[in-house]
């Protein structure tokens, strides 16, 4: 594999980041947990919203030098993503637009008041079970993808 390749892939993945839980340690053994908002491909400069420090300490917003940056740890690959989700019922379902609402704050999909969350499926009916099923093999083919990685 070529280094331009290489680099392409590294950038892909690290842009993916964003929106994601990660873990910092500094080269002096500080270390931050929240949030990515944005990071620089070139300096690896980080921006975190929502984080934590090793003391504790909650910040709504941090800025970490690339150059200070040790190591960068995603904690673990979430297995519900609620937009990935609603498209996927999107195709299945063939319902009306504007049936599937996404509620990304709260890690949520509602379809005709049928609540779907990374915990399942809430509601009843015909519907319901429908969401169901195809929420199963959504979750099914998410830990199928974790376990190979």
């Amino acid at each position: 594999m070529s280094m331009t390749m290489v680099s392409r892939r590294l950038v892909s993945e690290i842009s993916s980041w964003q929106g994601k839980k990660i873990f910092v340690r500094l080269v002096d053994g500080r270390h931050y947990e929240g949030v990515v908002e944005a990071i620089d491909n070139q300096s690896l400069n980080v921006l975190l919203s929502d984080a934590v420090n090793e003391k504790g300490e909650r910040f709504h917003k941090v800025l970490i030098r690339g150059q200070q940056i040790s190591e960068i740890i995603i904690p673990q690959q979430e297995l519900f993503d609620p937009q990935e989700f609603a498209e996927i019922l999107e195709r299945e379902l063939k319902l009306a637009p504007g049936a599937i609402k996404v509620y990304p704050e709260i890690e949520t999909v509602m379809v005709y008041g049928i609540k779907v969350t990374r915990n399942g499926v809430e509601g009843s009916g015909p519907l319901a079970q429908k969401v169901y099923s195809i929420f199963e093999k959504y979750i099914s083919s998410k830990q199928g993808k974790s376990s190979s990685t």
